[in-house]
């Protein structure tokens, strides 16, 4: 049912604190200024930017009190994933952007959805560290659904940089992976696997890069966080096999992405070890160096027998500026066999070092934005 009222709607403004103190009072002493209906009043106060158009829709639908959450009111929305939705939010006391994770309404009462998400908030808590996105919140429960707050920050995404630019060049890509494999080891160290990393899970904060051709061998200063741990699972928490298959299917229908999911988690997500996530980079690498998944233009059946049983073309026939010692790296972290790749994402982040600055000897592919 959509509101019929603009009294009614600034009412729920007031109520639900969806605006600025100051702009409450302006909208309360000018209201001569302002549209009579609450559709046009909706609209004047989004084109002023004090609601988002997420916000609006919510409000003509009476939908208010669906954008506080305890201390946070929701600006947009901004993902989904097995479990959540991810919302961009403020904390009206202090001010503060952040991701809020809120269980969907069709898990809120689940108890093993529950479970999951309680796991997913201990995981994330332990986690202190520059190249991974941390909490700012302990999980709260309001109108009966959990959520937890993290922190929020602006940036793109690698899958996304690709797309619009095709290959990165070398030494931002080669970069960006350690950065991600620094992340991966302080994930490591804490005792848990990402089980989902691939380039939209590694969002770039920084300058605008890869920069213009001109400049395209400026070393990378951009900062990677790793996203989204949602799969993520404590090692030494131990699940019955029905519970575990239950979690499992609420989360994902394949625990992973089919483009970038090493063998062993593909055939069995419970043997995925910190080594099934340096698969995952390695393939992130290839795709960030080639602009190409590493099994291009396949059903997903057919991809997970390929990461299981084939060898993608080698990533110097398709960016033939690759040297062999980088290359050599990237074979390595996509070893079929856990015990033939690195051990650690510490070891990857060493062995990509070398390829992250201008002294490796070689010069990067200028990058023609795609269009221009």
């Amino acid at each position: 049912m959509s509101v019929t009222s603009a009294n009614v709607l600034i009412e729920w403004l007031r109520q639900y604190r969806l605006l600025e103190p100051a702009q409450l009072a302006e909208l309360t002493h000018k209201r001569h200024q302002f549209p009579v209906q609450p559709q046009a009043l909706v609209k004047e106060l989004v084109r002023r930017g004090w609601l988002t158009v997420f916000q609006a829709n919510y409000l003509l639908e009476s939908r208010a009190r669906e954008l506080v959450f305890g201390p946070y009111r929701i600006l947009d929305h901004i993902g989904r994933g097995g479990l959540c939705d991810v919302y961009k939010a403020c904390h009206v006391q202090k001010q503060c952007l952040v991701a809020l994770k809120v269980v969907r309404p069709d898990y809120a009462s689940h108890p093993d959805a529950l479970a999951q998400f309680q796991k997913e908030m201990q995981a994330i808590v332990q986690l202190s560290h520059p190249n991974v996105v941390r909490a700012v919140d302990t999980e709260v429960v309001a109108g009966g659904r959990n959520y937890f707050a993290m922190e929020y920050v602006e940036g793109v995404d690698l899958n996304k940089l690709v797309q619009t630019f095709g290959p990165l060049p070398i030494m931002h890509a080669c970069e960006y992976a350690r950065q991600a494999a620094l992340g991966l080891q302080h994930i490591y160290e804490h005792g848990l696997v990402h089980r989902d990393i691939k380039p939209a899970n590694l969002l770039r904060v920084g300058p605008t890069e890869p920069t213009p051709v001109a400049d395209a061998n400026a070393p990378p200063t951009a900062l990677i966080k790793i996203l989204d741990l949602g799969l993520a699972l404590l090692e030494w928490i131990q699940e019955t096999d029905e519970r575990r298959a239950t979690l499992h299917r609420m989360s994902h229908a394949v625990l992973g992405s089919p483009d970038f999911i090493s063998p062993e988690q593909a055939l069995n997500p419970d043997q995925a070890d910190i080594r099934s996530d340096i698969y995952s980079l390695g393939c992130t690498l290839y795709f960030l160096l080639t602009g190409q998944v590493p099994f291009p233009g396949t059903s997903l059946a057919q991809k997970l027998v390929q990461h299981q049983n084939e060898e993608p073309v080698p990533v110097e026939q398709r960016r033939p500026e690759v040297v062999p010692g980088l290359a050599a790296t990237v074979r390595k972290m996509m070893a079929k066999r856990p015990a033939d790749r690195y051990q650690t994402p510490a070891a990857v982040a060493t062995a990509l070092a070398p390829f992250s600055r201008r002294s490796s000897g070689f010069i990067p592919r200028p990058i023609i934005p795609r269009g221009s």
